[in-house]
């Protein structure tokens, strides 16, 4: 499956829920997964295929690792967060570090798995990938 050739991708292992927080879903029940961006999707299942593990983006307590709320990231100091434009996740993979996972995608850019990834975010605790329209000499923008 290719997201850039489909009109709507909804992912094999995730659902709504995880990946967007219940103030929009409450407001726009199935219509946020127009909101998400098809290559960020089809990007989470890649990684759950490509690691054989369970991936966990929002869970209970936490669902602003995914689409956030319009304005959101602004009251927090960050202006055009990709989170807001659905083109951003916050991921776990079962059984790895942060690290070990931004490691394995940064020395494999060309898996198809992490075709779409083009910014990664280092020195936190999760993974942190986009699909940004970014390209300018490395592969992967690390921020």
């Amino acid at each position: 499956m290719n997201p850039l050739t489909t009109n709507f991708y909804r992912p094999k292992y995730f659902k709504l829920a995880e990946l967007a927080p219940s103030e929009l879903i409450a407001k726009y029940g199935d219509m946020v997964w127009w909101f998400l961006d098809s290559r960020i999707l089809w990007t989470a299942d890649a990684i759950r295929e490509y690691f054989n593990k369970p991936v966990t983006c929002n869970y209970q307590g936490e669902e602003m690792r995914g689409l956030r709320p319009p304005g959101y990231d602004v009251k927090n100091g960050v202006y055009m967060s990709p989170h807001e434009h659905g083109k951003a996740l916050d991921l776990d993979v079962k059984d790895f570090t942060a690290e070990q996972v931004r490691q394995e995608i940064i020395n494999h850019p060309s898996e198809p798995a992490f075709q779409y990834i083009t910014r990664i975010e280092k020195a936190v605790d999760w993974l942190h990938i986009d699909c940004f329209n970014y390209q300018v000499g490395d592969r992967f923008f690390l921020f």
